[in-house]
């Protein structure tokens, strides 16, 4: 059957862009459940009323290229059996191939649907279908169809809602720099080949909800302006979303194997929460303008979040690390949650930068983590964690930030002294654990200087009286800490103990000096007798000659021709038995710091 072939009036007008002359076809075409057994040409044909091919068979090659369809078009149940091709074709009202069959080659490049056009069911054979620069001006529906071969969407335009729900793509199917106007549907979709949308652009809502990826995955500079939804697809391959840009986007309980989402950037919330990453995941440079939840996600090799941007809330709640997680000079503008998270080999925040709370409750560390030059401008909690080794050398904190290590239990903490002693909340056992820490790093000084702040914080709250029975009883032991302060810094300051020893010996010389209470014997006094010269005629001794004569008392060498008068002796006494005790303490004290 060749349309060319009759003498039919001929048209020379076209639709946009096409300028052949066409057969014009005035009447109804109806052909129902009918064999065709030769080829059929209808190229170039003006089809004004409706055309109706449900149910038939077209046995050899069916051409519809240029064709233009000014009625409905229905090829309902119809099966090619040969190469069918409606390139170039024109569908100005409702095209329905619900249900049809090519067997091979089906060629709908650069066609026109300027109504609906339904694919229900429509199974393309294992050859190809070229659907290239085609324009579905009204709603596309593929619902159940299958593809057997190559589809080839390439840069196609879809105008209204485009249904590819629960379709079967059993090769490579291609929808490369494909433009979604309206709703995307690809719901519970299996690709068995390449999947390639890269340079696509979805302006609508979007998903692949429990849809299957067997191979390559591409979504490479990709924008998507409406809501994203991947909630419980399948990545079997390689996925790749690198410099996508996407609103808000939905992975929920996805399984990806190697992923890249380099660049990616997530202008919405970005939802994780449950996603399995079985395989490297790689969110290098990525940036998520809201929200980025990873609330229990697994990631199975290795997770790459260097230089990430989380504007938004971070939550990896419950997240599992099995292999190394790197968030190298990672930015996080608001809280970051790694509550409960486990980190089974190292963990990198080097150069990252907290502008909010960053918070590790009950996260556990096997490896090391490494926090070495990160900012942290708000509080770090790191509470009732479990933690190998961690690393915050040249981590700087805010004039507001506050260190929580309350109920964590570290072998190996890695920070100076210096660097956190101003912003630690106090916590008893956390103190100890740290000097522990410290002694076992072999920096004594910085668990000298921890003891010493344990000390005073635990003085602190201790009250100077209390209520025994009703009524008031001093809190010796707050006194026995003013004590051991005062004289020897907790036992970790004797240089306490010089300071204390001098004070003491100024403080006697100057009672010495007020009473004048020093009596020097005569230098003509006799062996047997001691002969004093009377007082007028003894020179008074100086300060400084009582400063000498309290110095030599408290170290126990008192000059023999000096004494104390009165009660002043017992001044000495006193003086003397304070400078043993001193001396004793200075030498436990400096032996304990020296010697280790």
């Amino acid at each position: 059957m060749d349309i060319s072939l009759l003498d039919l009036p001929i048209v020379a007008e076209r639709p946009e862009s096409q300028g052949r002359v066409a057969k014009i076809v005035a009447s109804k075409i109806q052909i129902r459940n009918c064999l065709i057994s030769g080829s059929v040409n209808f190229s170039s044909a003006h089809f004004r009323e409706l055309v109706d091919f449900s149910g038939s068979e077209f046995g050899g090659e069916a051409r519809f290229k240029g064709a233009v369809f000014l009625g409905r078009a229905a090829f309902d149940a119809t099966q090619f059996e040969g190469y069918a091709t409606f390139r170039d074709a024109w569908f100005a009202e409702d095209a329905t191939l619900v249900g049809a069959k090519f067997s091979a080659i089906a060629n709908f490049g650069n066609v026109r649907f300027s109504a609906n056009a339904s694919f229900g069911s429509t199974r393309f054979s294992d050859i190809c279908t070229n659907c290239s620069d085609a324009q579905f001006e009204g709603d596309a529906d593929f619902t159940g169809a299958q593809f057997a071969g190559t589809a080839n969407f390439k840069q196609a335009a879809f105008g209204r809602t485009a249904s590819f729900w629960q379709v079967n793509f059993g090769a490579d199917s291609i929808f490369e720099q494909a433009a979604f106007v309206g709703f995307a549907s690809f719901l519970k979709s299996t690709f068995g080949g390449n999947a390639d949308f890269r340079h696509s652009e979805f302006k609508e809502d979007l998903t692949f909800e429990l849809s299957v990826f067997c191979g390559n995955c591409i979504f490479l500079s990709s924008r998507f302006q409406g809501d994203v939804n991947f909630s419980s697809a399948k990545f079997m391959g390689p996925s790749n979303f690198d410099n996508a840009v996407l609103k808000d986007a939905v992975f929920w309980g996805a399984e990806f194997h190697r992923s890249s989402f380099s660049s990616i950037r997530v202008e919405g919330n970005a939802h994780f929460e449950r996603a399995r990453f079985m395989e490297a995941a790689t969110f290098l440079s990525a940036e998520f303008g809201a929200m980025a939840n990873f609330s229990a996600a697994t990631f199975s090799r290795t997770a790459i979040f260097e230089q990430a941007q989380f504007h938004g809330s971070s939550h990896f709640t419950l997240a599992l690390f099995a292999g190394d997680a790197t968030f190298d000079r990672s930015r996080f503008v608001k809280d970051a949650s790694f509550c409960s998270a486990q980190f089974k080999e190292k963990a990198q925040f080097m150069g990252a930068i907290f502008c909010e709370d960053a918070r590790f409750l009950g996260a556990k560390f096997t490896e090391a983590c490494d926090l070495n030059a990160s900012e942290f401008h708000k509080n770090l909690t790191i509470e009732n964690a479990r933690i190998y080794t961690m690393r915050l050398f040249k981590a700087s904190f805010g004039s507001e930030s506050r260190i929580s290590l309350q109920g964590s239990d570290f072998v190996r903490l890695e920070v100076r002294w210096a660097s956190i002693k101003d912003w630690l909340v106090y916590d008893g056992a956390v103190y100890l654990a740290l000097i522990k820490n410290f002694r076992n790093l072999e920096w004594f000084d910085d668990a000298d200087d921890c003891y010493f702040q344990y000390r005073r914080k635990s003085q602190a709250e201790k009250r100077l009286y209390s209520r025994v029975a009703g009524a008031p009883a001093v809190n010796w032991s707050k006194l026995l800490d003013y004590l051991a302060w005062i004289s020897c810094g907790y036992g970790v300051r004797p240089n306490y103990t010089v300071y204390l020893s001098i004070l003491l010996i100024i403080l006697f010389a100057g009672l010495f000096w007020t009473g004048d209470s020093i009596v020097v014997e005569h230098i003509n006094s006799t062996a047997i007798g001691v002969h004093l010269a009377p007082a007028d005629q003894m020179d008074s001794l100086s300060f400084a000659d009582h400063l000498y004569f309290s110095a030599m008392v408290f170290t126990a060498k008192t000059q023999v021709k000096w004494y104390p008068a009165g009660i002043y002796r017992y001044l000495a006494t006193l003086e003397s038995i304070l400078g043993w005790l001193l001396m004793a303490l200075f030498l436990v004290t400096l032996g304990r710091t020296m010697i280790r």
